[in-house]
């Protein structure tokens, strides 16, 4: 399930457990009153807390990720305040990604991003994966051949800078669409598809349209069908496999009414953590 601890005065509490990678994060956060978040994770070897003074908040965060087994996870977290710094917390093994830059701005709560698994034939083709660390999807490109789906591409916007992905698939003959979504005004929030060996037809569902793309003579039937939907959540982000084809695709959910997300890796197999600014 997802989770979202919302916008908040100030993170007055930090509590995680760890060893080699982050297994939890529990936030206390200052206001009126105080309110404690869930335990987010689940509860590992060690453990560690930190509370911030009264003039103290978080400026940033940065961590470190990789992959393990099937899934990603986070193996180091360092949090920076205006007045210090605590951890890191883990182990510092992967990639690091840190964010923000120093900014200055206050980090005032956390929400997660829901990945749904790709639907399709994930046998076939390689993984691919344009993350999460985006506001939303402004443009998908998208072929359809004879025999299926030849390949996808998405633009994303972060902070209102335009990301070129990746094509996924293989470009040939064939009949090339391209979708403009205008964001922020419009956001995808689900897709549907139908597959066998490769992926047949998809829609991209926005608040305000509709767009599809299907092989040639196509008729959608219910037997292949897949639905990727969150209730009351946007897409901003893709994942898969391809090969010569689009084999399956899969998706990044937030709130749609998250402000702008700053993230990175998994803090377990199917949420991204996302820090939410003021």
């Amino acid at each position: 399930m997802s989770w979202d601890d919302g916008s908040h005065a100030k993170v007055k509490k930090v509590q995680l457990t760890f060893d080699e990678i982050i297994y939890s994060i529990q936030v206390t956060y200052d206001g009126a009153t105080a309110l404690q978040s869930q335990l987010r994770g689940s509860v590992g070897p060690k453990s560690a807390e930190f509370t911030l003074a009264p003039d103290e908040y978080i400026t940033a965060l940065s961590a470190y990720g990789k992959s393990l087994s099937t899934q990603e996870v986070i193996t180091a977290l360092t949090f920076t305040t205006n007045k210090t710094s605590y951890g890191p917390y883990g182990t510092k093994s992967g990639f690091q990604i840190s964010a923000p830059e120093a900014t200055g701005k206050q980090i005032s709560g956390f929400l997660g991003a829901q990945k749904l698994e790709a639907q399709g034939n994930n046998a076939g083709g390689t993984s691919w994966d344009d993350g999460s660390d985006y506001d939303g999807v402004t443009k998908i490109y998208a072929s359809s051949g004879r025999d299926g789906i030849q390949y996808v591409k998405f633009d994303y916007v972060k902070g209102g800078v335009t990301k070129q992905g990746v094509l996924h698939g293989r470009q040939a003959r064939g009949n090339p669409q391209e979708f403009v979504i205008n964001h922020p005004d419009e956001y995808l929030v689900s897709v549907e598809g139908w597959y066998e060996t490769v992926m047949l037809g998809i829609q991209f569902k926005t608040n305000l349209n509709t767009y599809e793309i299907k092989m040639y003579d196509f008729t959608p039937s219910t037997d292949t069908k897949f639905t990727l939907q969150v209730q009351d959540k946007k897409i901003i982000g893709f994942h898969g496999f391809a090969g010569e084809y689009l084999n399956s695709i899969g998706a990044y959910f937030v709130p749609k009414s998250s402000t702008t997300p700053i993230g990175f890796r998994n803090i377990d197999s199917k949420f991204i953590m996302i820090l939410m600014m003021v």
